[in-house]
C-alpha cells in the first residue's frame, strides 16, 4: 500500500513557477517604471553619475599625464582627450559619452543650466587633477533640478543638498 502523501507536500509544476515568473514579470513592468518616474530617483541617480564620470575623467587625467576635457550640451556630456579626440571610460570600457534621452534610465534629464567660470561650457582636468573652469551644473527632471558643483582649482567634485558622503564618491 502506498503512503498516503499530505496535500500540502505537494511539489511545484511547472505551472506554478511560469505562473510566478509571470506575476513578477508584470509586477516588475509596472513598479519600476513608476519608481523611476519620480523627480528625485532620477536626478539623484543622474547626478551621482555626472560626479562619478567626473571622477573617472579626473583620474584619467592623472593617470595618462594628459589634460582631459568633459564638454558639456543640453542632452549629456562628452569626455576628450587634450586633443580634442574622445576617449574609452576606463569603467565601461565603452566610448566615454553620456547622452541622456538614449538612456531609459535617465529619459527626461536635461542639462539645466551650466555655470562654469567665464561662461565656459567644458572643464579641463589636468596631468595633476586640478579642474579649470569650476562652476555648477544644473540638471532638470520635470521641474525638478539638481546641482553639481565642481571647485577650480582643486577639482572637488559635491552635490549640494546631497549627504556629503553619498554623492558618489
Amino acid at each position: 500500500m502506498q503512503p498516503r502523501r499530505h496535500p500540502l507536500r505537494r511539489g511545484l509544476d511547472l505551472r506554478h513557477i511560469l505562473g510566478l515568473l509571470l506575476g513578477l514579470a508584470t509586477l516588475a513592468a509596472i513598479a519600476l517604471p513608476l519608481w523611476f518616474s519620480q523627480a528625485s530617483v532620477t536626478l539623484d541617480g543622474a547626478a551621482r553619475l555626472l560626479v562619478q564620470d567626473l571622477r573617472s575623467a579626473q583620474n584619467l587625467a592623472v593617470v595618462t599625464a594628459r589634460d582631459t576635457m568633459v564638454s558639456f550640451d543640453r542632452s549629456g556630456y562628452r569626455v576628450t582627450d587634450g586633443a580634442g579626440e574622445g576617449v574609452i571610460n576606463p569603467r565601461t570600457g565603452q566610448p566615454f559619452t553620456r547622452h541622456w534621452p538614449r538612456d531609459a534610465v535617465f529619459r527626461g534629464v536635461e542639462l539645466v543650466a551650466i555655470e562654469l567660470e567665464g561662461g565656459a561650457h567644458s572643464v579641463t582636468f589636468d596631468r595633476t587633477g586640478y579642474v579649470r573652469p569650476g562652476g555648477r551644473v544644473h540638471l532638470g527632471f520635470r521641474g525638478a533640478e539638481r546641482t553639481v558643483a565642481i571647485e577650480s582649482p582643486r577639482g572637488l567634485l559635491s552635490i549640494p543638498g546631497l549627504d556629503e558622503h553619498d554623492d558618489g564618491r
